[in-house]
């Protein structure tokens, strides 16, 4: 711990010092809530799950009909574009979840002994700030999800946007006029309850990966739907298409048996 750091520490008891943990612990496990119930609100309007389900009945219904299309297997390339992007939800979770909580806390310490309105300022400014930061990352997202063949493979009904303020799969225009105006309310929450700029800022880390990780994603999703779509038109089995799928992400070996499968070796670049 640095010299300036310890002297804003001064004078803390222990009492003090577990009271802030628990009031930042408390409002944490709040944040946490809200946006449970946000997801399951923005579930029950949009309808998100009953589609996924509808999508995935009809393209089992053409299945059995002998009609093979790449809606069919979405899930599964989804689950073989998570492997491949090698993205983990507890890093995201963890992310978030400790950073607004180290953000609340330590933030909290640390300015403890300052007026009012220096923490409102940098309350208002890490609002704002963390804001902006999730705008951008989440335009790296939004940018693939626009992609013709994201809606075409089905892959729409796996991913999407988790914000209540936005549609599911908004474009770089919807982020940026409603960005404007949520980063506005942001700053203003950030000012009024200076803890929470500080946490969301710390937060970002998190959203970031997530973000970044939604991209490569479905960047790789296309691919793979690529690929299927090339084997569907090869008069590939279900069967085939499934083990092939199944082996994607999952070892070396079974990756370059995968592709030897498709018999195209420019296909190895999904892997790099």
């Amino acid at each position: 711990m640095s010299e300036g750091t310890q002297q804003k520490l001064e004078g803390l008891t222990r009492r003090e010092f577990f009271k802030a943990l628990g009031y930042a612990g408390a409002r944490t496990a709040g944040l946490v809530a809200f946006n449970v119930a946000a997801a399951v609100v923005q579930d029950s309007v949009t309808g998100h799950s009953e589609n996924r389900k509808r999508a995935q009945k009809e393209a089992a219904g053409n299945a059995a009909t002998g009609k093979l299309e790449v809606p069919y297997f979405a899930s599964y390339i989804y689950n073989a574009a998570v492997r491949l992007a090698a993205v983990e939800p507890a890093v995201s979770i963890s992310g978030v979840v400790g950073g607004y909580l180290f953000g609340d806390f330590v933030g909290g310490l640390l300015l403890r002994n300052k007026p009012r309105k220096t923490n409102q300022i940098i309350g208002a400014a890490s609002a704002a700030g963390g804001k902006v930061v999730d705008y951008f990352s989440t335009y790296a997202a939004s940018k693939q999800m626009q992609d013709p063949r994201f809606v075409e493979y089905g892959l729409h009904n796996y991913v999407h946007e988790i914000n209540i303020f936005h549609s599911l799969h908004p474009d770089g225009v919807e982020l940026a006029t409603r960005g404007v105006p949520i980063a506005a309310i942001s700053a203003f929450a950030g000012w009024v309850f200076p803890f929470i700029g500080r946490g969301y800022l710390c937060a970002t880390s998190g959203i970031v990966y997530n973000n970044l990780g939604v991209a490569g994603i479905v960047s790789k999703a296309l691919v793979l739907g690529d690929y299927v779509k090339e084997m569907i038109n090869r008069g590939q089995t279900q069967d085939e298409i499934n083990s092939y799928l199944s082996q994607v992400g999952v070892n070396e070996t079974m990756q370059k048996s995968a592709l030897r499968q498709l018999h195209s070796p420019q296909n190895s670049n999904i892997f790099k």
